[in-house]
């Protein structure tokens, strides 16, 4: 059973012992005790979920357990799925997308701050930051979780963290932007320490490419993947100061564009449905 049916399930039980409340038989003041225990037993399960969830799992619950402002009735919330995009020492950003194609604009991205104990929704950038109220079970779980309870994870992203250091990477300055039905993202990288091919292969070994199989190391010439047993197809046009990959889907494309610019690398991701 999955943490939603849990927490439907859950809230179902509730709404049923009120009703046995009401009632004046003696069946009736006997079954709210029944039933109180089966609620108790089924919030242990969704709890010992939660402690063997992974960290997307996690985010994605406190997402749903929080204030932020969602229809629902529109965005079905078995169909709501976290990508972790960057983590510090203390935080988290994540993007939150909705799972009915691969190009659909993310729904929110949400930023969790362990040293406050904050949960942010922060889609429109740094100016308009939301506070969110939230799960604080969810939040401790992740919490235990990030600071090293989950030792596999936290050394993946020690390492992760060194690398980083060791690269001495600059953070990318980012805004998106909507045309019509595209998605855009757009970044700039500092020249220093930064160039097409290591931005490429940054984005190629990401979460969000993972399933796409890019090509590592980044070609060098122009090139057509099409294997009709995958369900994507790959189109790379190379020059001299950019890259240009244009990745097709059944349900849309996905275009990225890398270019060196005057003091600057440029990626630019647009995300085009069918």
């Amino acid at each position: 059973m999955s943490f939603r049916d849990m927490r439907s399930s859950f809230l179902i039980i509730s709404i049923f012992i009120t009703f046995l409340s009401c009632k004046k038989s003696t069946a009736s003041k006997q079954s709210p005790e029944t039933s109180v225990s089966t609620s108790i037993d089924l919030a242990s399960n969704y709890i010992e979920k939660l402690q063997t969830a992974d960290w997307e799992d996690l985010v994605v619950e406190l997402f749903l357990g929080s204030s932020a402002p969602i229809n629902y009735t529109v965005f079905k919330k078995q169909n709501i799925y976290a990508l972790i995009d960057e983590t510090t020492p203390e935080t988290i950003l994540a993007k939150i997308n909705y799972q009915t194609d691969v190009n659909d604009m993310p729904l929110k991205w949400v930023k969790i701050d362990f040293s406050q104990n904050k949960f942010y929704d922060v889609t429109n950038g740094e100016d308009a930051i939301l506070e969110l109220s939230f799960n604080q079970k969810v939040f401790e779980i992740l919490k235990e979780k990030y600071f090293g309870k989950d030792i596999k994870i936290q050394e993946e992203a020690v390492a992760d963290n060194k690398q980083e250091a060791q690269q001495k990477k600059v953070s990318p300055n980012c805004y998106e932007t909507q045309d019509g039905y595209d998605y855009i993202k757009t970044c700039s990288y500092p020249l220093d320490n930064n160039s097409i091919q290591s931005i490429y292969e940054t984005l190629a070994k990401s979460k969000e490419f993972k399933e796409e199989e890019l090509l590592l190391p980044m070609p060098i010439k122009d090139t057509v993947l099409n294997d009709e047993g995958k369900l994507t197809s790959l189109r790379y046009i190379v020059s001299k100061n950019s890259m240009r990959l244009d990745i097709n889907y059944s349900g849309g494309v996905t275009y990225i564009v890398i270019s060196k610019e005057k003091d600057s690398i440029k990626l630019v991701k647009t995300y085009s449905s069918d």
